[in-house]
């Protein structure tokens, strides 16, 4: 018996060779069996950051809350929210104020009622706050540090109420006349289920990813105290890396061409739209990125991908400037990442910071345009550990080197991370888990051409192999083929001199596979 054996990477095509026959192993998107959908629920997300990172003693400040609803439901309209923060000693309440950025559905609930003591806030409010991160709540906490402030202390912040899964979150306040330097006070990221906790179920789809930071700031030097707050130093370039085996499919949903998005008054297709971004600029409070004009919450669209990368985003920022987003596949030691990239950031905007949301099934929120199909999958390695969603930062007052192209592009999968240069912070995620729920259930075909059948003649055979997919948002994605056994009929015998004149293909190099590259081969054609 003749055996053939194929231990291809995690792809969706693979190609295997019998004497002179074309052999095709094909995967079906039939639907598996779909996983027991989780309810949509609402469920709150709070961060709380304080302005400037350093409070010297004797000066103002804030604490600025950022409030979401990360769930898959609005909250319940008819209970009423609280969201409370208790500082510590050392630092004063002096003024708190409120607002409620208006999200993609149109208008926002009425601005929470807030009451404090000397270090104790207390807002509450009520109205329904839609899910997916579409709205935000804003509180700013102006403060005063005693002179005899020093060292560092602890803020914290929660909010409960309005039928949704409570949440909290501390900050610590650092009392010191210095100027921080360029680094990030805050960075976040999670990825939800419909009823807004952390999934960690292998091969789940998730509801919503959604990553965050903020860099160090500092009072702007020609405002007055309590003034304006920009960054220590204007970040330049940001690279997100996602876990390995983390994916998304930007195919899940219409684009939006470059042409469109750029041109002010040009409107991108429903359907186009994949989540939301807000943006945190000068001032004390996350302002989204319209900066007032509504909607104050601004879309994130799908658009063509350049030349090179595996999908592109945009957002339109102060309205009419479009800020585009690149996802590139690379090799990192830890594996394959795909990797999110925002190069060189105008440092005139002075952005603190960003929070992106991308939706799970971005087709649910488009009015029946599209069938509702899964942007992300979930790992599916249970023996690995915890994975990590890693960011890397430089500055426009110290940028690292860049690698180049041929064309003079940057070149971001060769970059390295480790040049001082780069501020990198990782951002912990549960370990995969539920490994033996998923199913994989691969048929396979094998049988000589129709016009082959004449015995102990020379013979084509076809071959078919069909690996089942669930693209349900609700379901469990099926596992990534790893190794591919065909063992050939009894009498069946390859010929070695069949292949006389063809040449073998390199593993790499000119006229290589390239295996390990997200690029086509260049085998020879005689191969």
């Amino acid at each position: 018996m003749a055996r053939i054996e194929s231990f291809p990477p995690a792809t969706r095509t693979m190609c295997l060779g019998v004497s002179a026959a074309v052999v095709a192993a094909v995967l079906s998107l039939a639907s598996a069996a779909p996983a027991a959908a989780v309810t949509p629920a609402p469920a709150w997300s709070i961060h709380a950051d304080a302005m400037p990172t350093y409070l010297a003693p004797g000066a103002s400040g804030k604490i600025e809350l950022f409030v979401t609803n990360q769930g898959g439901a609005s909250t319940q309209e008819a209970e009423p929210y609280t969201v409370t923060d208790t500082l510590p000693a050392g630092v004063t309440v002096t003024s708190v104020g409120s607002s409620i950025e208006q999200g993609l559905g149109g208008a926002s609930p009425p601005n929470p009622e807030c009451t404090f003591t000397s270090s104790t806030v207390s807002c509450t409010g009520a109205g329904a706050l839609a899910g997916e991160n579409t709205e935000g709540l804003n509180i700013t906490i102006s403060m005063e540090a005693g002179l005899g402030a020093g060292g560092t202390a602890t803020n914290a912040a929660a909010v409960t109420g309005a039928g949704a899964v409570v949440a909290s979150a501390t900050d610590p306040l650092t009392f010191s006349p210095a100027e921080p330097p360029f680094g990030l006070s805050d960075f976040f990221a999670a990825a939800t289920d419909p009823a807004g906790a952390l999934t960690a179920q292998a091969g789940a789809h998730p509801n919503a990813s959604t990553v965050g930071f903020l860099v160090n700031n500092i009072r702007k030097p020609s405002a007055p105290e309590g003034g304006s707050l920009v960054p220590a130093r204007q970040p330049k370039d940001v690279v997100v890396d996602l876990p390995p085996g983390f994916v998304g499919d930007p195919q899940a949903a219409p684009t939006c061409s470059q042409e469109t998005v750029n041109t002010l008054g040009r409107i991108c297709p429903a359907g186009s739209v994949i989540g939301t971004v807000s943006i945190s600029v000068e001032g004390p409070q996350w302002e989204l990125s319209n900066r007032g004009a509504a909607p104050t919450v601004t879309p994130l669209y799908n658009v063509v991908p350049e030349h090179g990368y595996a999908a592109q985003f945009a957002f339109r920022y102060a309205v009419a400037t479009a800020v585009m987003i690149y996802v590139k596949l690379v090799h990192t030691r830890a594996g394959y990442v795909a990797r999110v990239i925002s190069p060189t950031i105008p440092p005139a905007g002075d952005v603190k910071g960003a929070v992106v949301t991308i939706f799970g099934a971005p087709a649910l929120r488009d009015g029946g345009a599209t069938s509702p199909t899964a942007f992300f999958t979930n790992p599916f390695d249970c023996s690995a550990p915890g994975p990590n969603v890693t960011i890397h930062t430089d500055s426009w007052q110290n940028p690292a080197p860049l690698p180049l192209n041929a064309d003079g592009s940057t070149d971001f999968s060769a970059t390295d991370f480790s040049e001082s240069q780069w501020v990198n912070q990782a951002a912990p995620q549960p370990p995969v888990t539920g490994c033996e729920r998923l199913q994989f259930n691969p048929t396979f075909s094998f049988a000589p051409e129709p016009e082959s059948r004449q015995a102990d003649e020379p013979a084509g055979y076809e071959a078919d192999l069909r690996v089942p997919q669930n693209e349900d948002p609700n379901g469990l994605a099926t596992p990534p083929l790893k190794t591919a056994v065909v063992t050939l009929p009894a009498g069946v015998a390859i010929s070695p001199a069949a292949a006389d004149g063809l040449v073998g293909c390199q593993a790499e190099g000119s006229e290589g596979i390239e295996l390990e590259s997200t690029e086509p081969g260049r085998c020879p054609a005689k191969s």
